[in-house]
């Protein structure tokens, strides 16, 4: 009986562990979380709020990948601007084009010299 108890008590802790592992990784990837920037070159300007990356850009935000040359992003607004070699992929599709405005936590763009691949 006794180790009964104990397998039970060490069972649910295994399972209030896990499920809150998670919940924490959910917590990663809400919208709302910061946009990070990688890229060859990336400079922050904090009196703008803005981030400007260039050479080999990649951000991965919730579940939108996107890459490109060069883009500036506007940390509060959440709005980027990308040039060259644009390729947005999200759960829509692919977009690839030279630009891309857009808007990170709205998923929100308008279609500028851009062509949609399925």
């Amino acid at each position: 009986m006794v180790k009964l108890i104990k397998f039970t008590v060490v069972t649910f802790f295994i399972i209030l562990i896990a499920n809150s592992a998670c919940f924490a990784f959910d917590i990663d990837k809400k919208e709302g979380a910061p946009v990070i920037v990688n890229g060859d070159k990336v400079e922050y300007f904090a009196e703008l709020e803005k981030v400007v990356a260039e050479g080999n850009v990649v951000i991965e935000y919730s579940d939108v990948t996107l890459t490109c040359d060069r883009i500036v992003v506007f940390t509060k607004t959440k709005d980027g601007f990308a040039e060259g070699n644009v390729k947005l992929k999200d759960q829509k599709g692919i977009i690839k084009g030279d630009s891309l405005f857009y808007n990170f936590d709205s998923k929100d763009y308008p279609i500028n010299r851009l062509l949609y691949l399925f």
